[in-house]
């Protein structure tokens, strides 16, 4: 059975190997390299997320010498890195689909622990949910789902050593995400709610104990990295304070952004995993064969439903991966159930009734994997057996001259990497600059800070994305270029604009350095006061307030 979860999951990750590298996976790559070059996270680069899957893609990308050199899959040309990350996420979301067999057996028979696999394997690896493959929401349901198995043991044992190791993997989960803080909290409140029965509080309190300090123990390394280089500020305010803020920013468009994406998902990619999930936890709830630990699968689902929106209004169809696991498993329960309420009809039924609920089950997942099958079709026609498309991106790091400095106004950091080009700034992401995601005034210092960086080391060149005007025409997310008046005067006082060959809707800027330009005060991210008088003129074009 392990290998037929292996086929499937290389079955459904098998399109993703012939995708172009996104946006996150050029910020994740990025900052694997960074890492490798010796540069510090939340001081060299400016980002949100914990550091685990910075390090996670450092740790792959140190296994190649030169990681975007061209290597082929069969008659498809692809860089190194991508397929290499793409093999080991492939072996990732089968070790996940693994941990989910071994959660299984302690409440499904082994066939149906299984078939858990298989649902959890089929929904990592779907296209709409996984995206470009090697992500952090993935990448915490190992540790999380590892998490729970060893919980499982703690509460067999009575052992407290397996409690430390849950909250090791729980606090681990976290480091990928924050959402992933949400299987200590389940397994803590399992703990003391329904934990042993009827065991004392204060013997109850002990095991909590036990499993926060194992949650805390995870973090210690971070904390000491943080302290030792004097980044902790950096962090709180990246990882903390602006997630919070991210989480609070557009309320108006949170319930609009949830009934859409959550159509999209089921309708699109998940409807056979959710409507088994429902089923199962219905299930649940009646007295008869009800299943041990029933209340733990219940909080389980539960926490990880309200765990996709932590994003707030910034909802994005792979937060749904975290439902993923405790819904297979839900999945594989219900399942169960009526296979064997199928097994109680009069005879010759039950095979007939058993072959409708497999076919039904097909059937359903056929039908609500319209995305998937786009996604194969793409592949099929535009990239095998020979590639006859390439992004935007692509060819924008093929005409660029490689290694050269480099900047870009709107995103597209999978150019930066594509390129070997490095960035004057730490601000690699025009999201943190804007208000996309970000309240005023917050946005408005970070740029203060990019302008000063451009000074000081003007790049060769400056790229305008071309979604900061499709994106944003009126300007109300302070992303299209006529609400950053500072960056257009200093493109008009020291770029000549270039052109693009094939490259419709991109601006090219070629720097024309004048004297006095550049070497004012640190390099990126210093602290260093810097003179933008000249830039900071009013301008009756601009809604944004000047910095």
């Amino acid at each position: 059975m392990a290998g037929l979860v292996f086929l499937v999951a290389l079955a459904f990750k098998g399109p993703e190997f012939f995708l172009p590298m996104g946006e996150d996976q050029g910020i994740f790559n990025y900052a694997g390299e960074l890492l490798l070059r010796g540069g510090l996270l939340y001081r060299d680069l400016w980002e949100t997320k914990p550091p685990a899957e910075y390090l996670f893609h450092a740790a792959v990308l140190a296994l190649l010498p030169e990681p975007w050199e061209t290597c082929w899959l069969a008659t498809y040309a692809t860089t190194c890195g991508q397929l290499l990350l793409h093999a080991v996420d492939l072996l990732y979301s089968f070790a996940t689909a693994l941990a989910l067999y071994g959660v299984g057996r302690s409440f499904l028979r082994p066939s149906f622990a299984w078939v858990a696999a298989l649902l959890g394997v089929v929904h990592l690896n779907a296209v709409m949910l996984s995206q470009e493959g090697s992500i952090p929401e993935k990448h915490l349901l190992l540790p999380m789902t590892l998490a729970v198995w060893a919980y499982l043991r703690a509460q067999a044992s009575a052992s407290g050593r397996w409690l430390l190791v849950a909250g090791f993997l729980a606090g681990l989960a976290t480091l990928f995400k924050p959402p992933g803080v949400v299987v200590g909290g389940v397994l803590a409140a399992h703990l003391l709610l329904r934990g042993h029965g009827g065991a004392p509080v204060a013997w109850r309190a002990g095991r909590l104990a036990l499993l926060s300090g194992g949650f805390a123990l995870a973090w210690v390394p971070l904390v000491v990295y943080l302290l030792a280089e004097h980044l902790l500020a950096d962090f709180w305010l990246q990882v903390v304070v602006f997630n919070l803020e991210q989480a609070t920013s557009n309320p108006q468009r949170l319930v609009p952004f949830v009934v859409q994406r959550t159509w999209q998902v089921f309708s699109q990619s998940s409807g056979l995993l959710w409507l088994l999930a429902a089923l199962g936890g219905g299930l649940l709830l009646l007295p008869a064969h009800r299943p041990p630990r029933a209340s733990l699968w219940a909080l389980w689902a539960l926490g990880s439903t309200l765990s996709v929106g932590w994003g707030g209004a910034k909802l994005v169809q792979s937060y749904f991966l975290y439902l993923v696991p405790s819904f297979a498993l839900l999945g594989g329960y219900a399942l169960q159930r009526l296979w064997d309420m199928a097994g109680l009809a009069p005879p010759r039924w039950p095979a007939l009734l058993r072959a409708s609920l497999v076919l039904s089950c097909v059937v359903v997942l056929v039908l609500s994997s319209g995305f998937q099958r786009r996604v194969a079709l793409r592949v099929w026609y535009d990239r095998w057996p020979h590639r006859t498309a390439w992004t935007m991106e692509e060819w924008l790091a093929m005409d660029l001259p490689h290694g050269k400095p480099l900047y870009i106004w709107g995103g597209s950091t999978q150019v930066y990497v594509l390129a070997r080009a490095r960035p004057p700034s730490r601000y690699v992401h025009a999201a943190f600059l804007s208000r996309q995601h970000s309240a005023y005034p917050s946005y408005l210092e970070r740029r203060r800070e990019l302008m000063c960086d451009l000074l000081r080391q003007p790049p060769a060149t400056i790229l305008i994305a071309p979604k900061t005007w499709w994106t944003d025409p009126d300007g109300t997310e302070a992303l299209n270029l006529s609400t950053f008046p500072e960056l257009e005067r200093f493109l008009g006082q020291f770029y000549t604009p270039g052109q693009l060959h094939r490259r419709e809707g991109w601006t090219r800027f070629n720097l024309r350095l004048p004297a006095g330009v550049g070497g004012q005060g640190a390099g990126a991210g210093g602290q260093q006061e810097c003179d933008l008088t000249p830039l900071l003129a009013p301008d009756p074009r601009s809604p944004t307030p000047e910095l």
